[in-house]
This record gives C-alpha cells, sequence and structure tokens, in this order.
C-alpha cells in the first residue's frame, strides 16, 4: 500500500510541475512524444 500511495503523491507533484510549466514547454513534451511514437 506504501508504494501506491508514493505513486499517488508523485503524479500530484508531477500535475504541478507540468501546469507551472510554460506552454511551449509542454508543446515541445507533446510533441516530441508523438514524434517518438511514429518512429516506432
Amino acid at each position: 500500500m506504501a508504494e501506491t500511495y508514493q505513486i499517488e503523491m508523485n503524479l500530484e507533484q508531477l500535475e504541478r510541475l507540468l501546469k507551472n510549466l510554460p506552454e511551449g514547454i509542454m508543446l515541445e513534451i507533446c510533441f516530441g512524444k508523438e514524434e517518438h511514437g511514429e518512429d516506432t
């Protein structure tokens, strides 16, 4: 159960970080993921 709790906390922290990131960086991350997906 402790591991699940840690994962949930990490997700919350990631969400906050993503919200704090500029939209440009968010778009870059999204496009980067899409490009990598197409390559494979």
